[in-house]
Formats: structure tokens, sequence, C-alpha cells
């Protein structure tokens, strides 16, 4: 195992899975192995959000550590994603994700400006049975309707947490136990390079 510190607080162990610990009740997720994987970080914020407030809110979350980062609302454009998120819930806690068809009633696109896919139609589905029925003037999609990863529409009084998706890579900062080695490294490749100058 791998462990690369981030700062004195956060650190990430490189296992099949790069966890960022932020707080007691969350922790960024990084899906770094698998087929599909986009190396792309995530973070479930439970809570009972209206959309815009949890969209609001993921677009202006930031990673410390973490160069240009910059949240949106999860993008989940394949089963491969859909089922690697479904690995951070034990129980069907909804979430947010950051799609909506309210410009054009069944044409589903990504919405979350501060997503690479913002503007884009969704090209994967993962409803729950018969949905969506736009009942009532549903334009948002909660995840985890009644089964984890599963899909539903609902309208803006809807309640629920959200998840946010990075995309940048962590800086990885060298351990403090490593330093003298790494330094020791160094030195013998300058004393190297000063003996090939002083015989050439």
């Amino acid at each position: 195992m791998k462990i690369q510190f981030l700062s004195l607080l956060t650190v990430t162990a490189t296992l099949s899975v790069s966890i960022l610990a932020t707080s007691a009740s969350a922790a960024v997720v990084q899906w770094n192995s698998g087929p599909g994987h986009n190396n792309h970080y995530y973070e479930y914020v439970p809570g009972n959000f209206l959309f815009d407030e949890a969209e609001s809110a993921a677009n202006s979350s930031a990673l410390s550590n973490v160069t240009d980062s910059v949240g949106s609302l999860a993008t989940i454009t394949s089963s491969e994603e859909q089922a690697f998120l479904n690995t951070l819930f034990t129980s069907a806690q909804q979430y947010w994700i950051g799609a909506s068809d309210a410009a054009v009633e069944g044409s589903w696109q990504w919405v979350s400006s501060t997503s690479p896919e913002s503007g884009e139609p969704l090209s994967y589905f993962n409803w729950f049975r018969d949905e969506p029925n736009n009942q009532g003037n549903e334009d948002y999609i909660v995840a985890n309707w009644a089964e984890i990863g599963r899909w539903n529409d609902v309208g803006l009084g809807r309640r629920a947490g959200y998840v946010v998706e990075y995309s940048s890579s962590v800086q990885a900062v060298p351990t403090p136990a490593l330093l003298p080695g790494l330094m020791g490294f160094g030195v013998s490749i300058l004393r190297k390079k000063k003996i090939e100058a002083e015989a050439a």
C-alpha cells in the first residue's frame, strides 16, 4: 500500500479506490480502477436539499490539495459509473444528480454549469420501473429511488442529499519518512553529474 500525504490532516491511501477523509459523515472517493474508470472523485453529501440548493453547493465545492478542482452534481454517463457509485451506499439514501428536462419535456440533459458534460443529452439512464412519468411536472432526477442506483424524475419541491463529482487529480506530496531517502538520491545524482563533468 502506497501512502501519499496531502496535508497534515488528509491522507490518501492508494488501493482499489482512494479515499480522502473530509468529515466524520462523508468521504471523497476516487474511481481509479475497474472498467470505465475516469479517475474522478465523488462525495456524497447527506441532507435534505432542494435541487437548486444542491446544485449551487456542488458547483461551489472544491477539494483542498487538488489542482483546479471544481465540483458539480454527479453526471452518471455509464452503467460502470453507476455501479461504482452504488458501492458508496448501504441503503437507498436518495441523492440529486445533475440532470433535468425542464427546458424540453422528455429531453434530458446534464445541467450543472461547472460540469464538463453541461448541456449534453443523457446517453445512459437507470430509471426505476415506470419512470420517468412526469407526474406533477417532474423535471429533475434523484438516484436511489426505492432501490440503490435506480432513478426517478421528481419536482422542485423534493428534498434529498447529493453527490458531488470532481474531475481533477490529487497532487502527491512525499511523505516525511521518504524525504531523507529522496534527498540522498538527489545528492548522489548531483555527485555523479559532477564527477562526469570533471572527467570530461
